[in-house]
């Protein structure tokens, strides 16, 4: 069986040592990592498409980063069809509790706050991309 393969994207260039850390420990969890850097919501999903991936992890902050992160997960909501669900999302970062909330009820798969270690988002995203990549093959 291949490796899970994960697009890890944030929205902002600045404060980029979290990011880094995540793409290592998702290396080191046994996930092909598709590295995108700083994108806006419209070129993850362009990602998506391209690398062809089994889960989008997005780190979003700031102002108005839950707003980028429902972006994203509306665009990747069409990519799929009835036979091809799109890659699950999987969002990091600073998010007010109802914005959480939001995320969660909207499809977001999984939101990991500020101070969830890195090693459980690795392990978590590996998961999920791992559900997807099976779901495809059933």
């Amino acid at each position: 069986m291949r490796p899970v393969r994960v697009l890890w994207s944030q929205d902002i260039e600045r404060q980029t040592r979290g990011y880094w850390a995540i793409g290592v420990a998702l290396h080191r969890a046994g996930c092909e990592v598709v590295l995108g850097g700083a994108q806006t919501p419209a070129e993850v999903v362009e990602a998506a498409t391209q690398e062809q991936v089994d889960v989008v992890g997005y780190r979003a902050m700031g102002e108005g980063a839950a707003g980028r992160v429902e972006e994203v997960r509306v665009g990747l909501a069409a990519l799929g069809s009835p036979g091809a669900p799109p890659p699950p999302l999987a969002a990091a970062g600073i998010f007010e509790p109802e914005e959480i909330a939001a995320l969660r009820a909207s499809g977001v798969r999984v939101v990991f706050e500020i101070l969830t270690p890195i090693e459980q988002i690795a392990e978590r995203l590996r998961a999920l991309g791992a559900e997807a990549f099976a779901a495809k093959d059933a």
